[in-house]
């Protein structure tokens, strides 16, 4: 079994058993990688969808589409668990920590949303980066995020204050990938401008760049 429409998500479980796949179809499927069978097929989404989250114990599935909602799903029955609703346009990116387990969620509204999955609302919302979110990542510990957007501009944002902690002038174009090394000190940011961007995440010093 397949989509049979472009796949736009992808994701894999912690322990590299399960992957899951988003499509323009608006499904997503959960695959069994040793018996390489299809698990079970997820509906609901309005849109194609853009974003695939697993959290870090592998339990709990977040997906994000060309819609306002965020969905999240049980990842052993494929049963929907609740539908977040706070955004105002698009959700671009929807991730996990692997340090807390907190959900976070950015927006084509311009807004980073962190989730209280107990009581299904927002928990702390990330404002003033001023133009789409992208891509999203959490730091190590959990107390930072990244957030890229469609302007180029990066944002390391302090979770527990709510304030952007280093704002960086990254790209001429949108980010469409950041990551943080294991440590959680160093970005890298990459972007349709062909640029690679590597970033001391404490102090926002940009150490190197890569031309793609």
């Amino acid at each position: 079994a397949h989509h049979g429409q472009p796949i736009t998500a992808l994701a894999f479980s912690a322990d590299g058993r399960r992957a899951y796949t988003g499509s323009t179809d608006s499904e997503i499927r959960g695959w069994d990688l040793e018996s390489h069978t299809e698990r079970f097929k997820l509906q609901g989404h309005e849109g194609g969808v853009n974003a695939i989250g697993i959290s870090k114990n592998g339990s709990t599935i977040a997906t994000a589409a060309q819609e306002t909602r965020v969905f999240v799903w049980n990842a052993e029955n494929g049963k929907l668990r609740t539908v977040l609703s706070g955004h105002r346009d698009f959700v671009n990116d929807v991730v996990f920590s692997d340090a807390t387990g907190q959900l976070a969620s950015a927006g084509a509204d311009g807004n980073v949303l962190l989730w209280d999955l107990d009581k299904g609302s927002v928990e702390r919302t990330l404002v003033g980066q001023g133009a789409p979110i992208t891509k999203i990542g959490f730091g190590a510990n959990g107390g930072t995020l990244a957030s890229g957007s469609a302007d180029g501009s990066v944002v390391v944002w302090n979770i527990d204050r709510g304030v952007e902690q280093q704002r960086l002038v990254a790209h001429r174009a949108p980010v469409t990938a950041l990551a943080f090394n294991a440590d959680g000190r160093r970005l890298a940011t990459a972007s349709s401008d062909n640029q690679v961007a590597l970033w001391n995440a404490d102090s926002g010093e940009l150490l190197a760049s890569f031309a793609g």
